[in-house]
């Protein structure tokens, strides 16, 4: 088990920032694109040069998003609809994940493979802009919960600006 952190800015037009370990050393690079439809979202592992792209698809009853891999793999991050609580899923060749936190305060979330947890996402109470934690219980899904915050992360964005 290990975390990862996430501090982003308050005022954003374009959304540069590093994910770090629990020292505080950069691992990933986020840079988000501007623009005024969709959202694309470039990840590069610090370390490896690796990376993957996120692309919000426009025109969805719910919130759609596809992540492609540089080694050629990608999975689909889809929000479901449920009522008192946010349920989002992952599908890629390789695995099935679901994210499930609750509707009232949108700051813990649970996430699933099957019936095994494989992480949680946590978000800050009180914090100057938007400040994550992700507990990472199984490494072979850092990318993919690192994907699945970026993209709760730009839902809860959304819901805000409808409110």
């Amino acid at each position: 088990m290990y975390k990862l952190y996430i501090k982003q800015k308050v005022f954003k037009l374009r959304d540069v920032y590093p994910v770090r370990d629990a020292e505080g050393k950069p691992v990933y690079q986020v840079d988000q694109d501007f623009k005024l439809l969709g959202n694309t979202v470039h990840v590069t592992q610090l370390a490896s040069q690796r990376g993957f792209v996120i692309d919000r698809e426009l025109f969805r009853f719910m919130p759609h998003y596809q992540v492609r891999f540089d080694d050629g793999t990608s999975m689909t991050i889809v929000q479901r609809f449920t009522f008192f609580r946010k349920e989002i899923e992952i599908q890629s060749k390789q695995f099935h994940l679901t994210l499930q936190g609750d509707y009232l305060w949108d700051l813990n979330f649970t996430v699933y493979n099957g019936e095994v947890q494989v992480g949680q996402i946590n978000k800050a109470w009180l914090a100057w802009g938007d400040s994550y934690e992700i507990t990472v219980l199984d490494s072979r899904f850092e990318e993919a919960l690192l994907a699945l915050l970026i993209a709760l992360d730009d839902i809860l964005d959304q819901e805000r600006r409808r409110d």
